[in-house]
């Protein structure tokens, strides 16, 4: 049928582009191991593995706004747990949104975002919290008095009582989880896409 002959073309298409990309870039990256530069050869390798047709073209506003609408309110939103906050953004924030949290330094975005993302744990929701500032082992002392009440100061003073106290935090959460991952400066959206891949084979 012509839909099956039209399917074999695209399809064709997207291997001969995937294929021309991917020659280009094993002809360019030999090149630059010549040079000794090998800085950009990966980069450009994932990317020409990734070519490919867009082959969504979006939605026909009028079509069908029933499914349209039908679709956003069984997708809903997430409350972030702060009731204001939630009401501002009409419920919570959107799966597959972004939202930006803005501030002067200090003034408390981490335990803004840590309360956030432990809200999201509590209903059972997987966490990632990936810093380009904050270690591991900050951002985890921090939750650690926000979850106990004991000042951060005093965590390494009083590690039994931390510790009972986050496991019964735990027992609440059932199986929600929260991962922390500092990314050194100069991580690129690539790298942060390679290892929430990562993480999601690990769980």
């Amino acid at each position: 049928t012509d839909e099956q002959r039209m399917k074999w073309v695209v399809d064709e298409t997207e291997k001969h582009c995937r294929l021309a990309a991917v020659t280009n870039a094993v002809v360019e990256a030999a090149e630059k191991l010549h040079d000794n530069e090998y800085g950009d050869i990966v980069e450009k390798m994932k990317a020409a593995v990734l070519v490919g047709l867009n082959r969504d073209i979006g939605i026909d506003y009028f079509a069908d706004p029933r499914t349209r609408l039908m679709s956003m309110l069984q997708q809903g939103k997430k409350p972030t747990g702060f009731r204001d906050l939630d009401f501002h953004l009409f419920g919570g924030i959107e799966p597959g949104g972004l939202n930006i949290v803005a501030a002067n330094s200090g003034v408390g975005k981490s335990y803004f975002l840590l309360n956030v993302g432990m809200n999201f744990v509590q209903r059972g929701e997987f966490v990632v919290y990936l810093s380009l500032e904050l270690s591991e082992e900050m951002l985890g002392q921090r939750l650690d008095s926000m979850m106990t009440g004991i000042e951060s100061r005093d965590v390494l003073k009083n590690i039994d009582k931390v510790v009972d106290g986050l496991s019964l935090v735990h027992k609440n959460c059932g199986s929600g989880r929260m991962h922390f991952k500092y990314m050194p400066t100069g991580s690129t959206v690539r790298d942060v896409e390679a290892w929430l891949k990562e993480i999601i084979t690990v769980y």
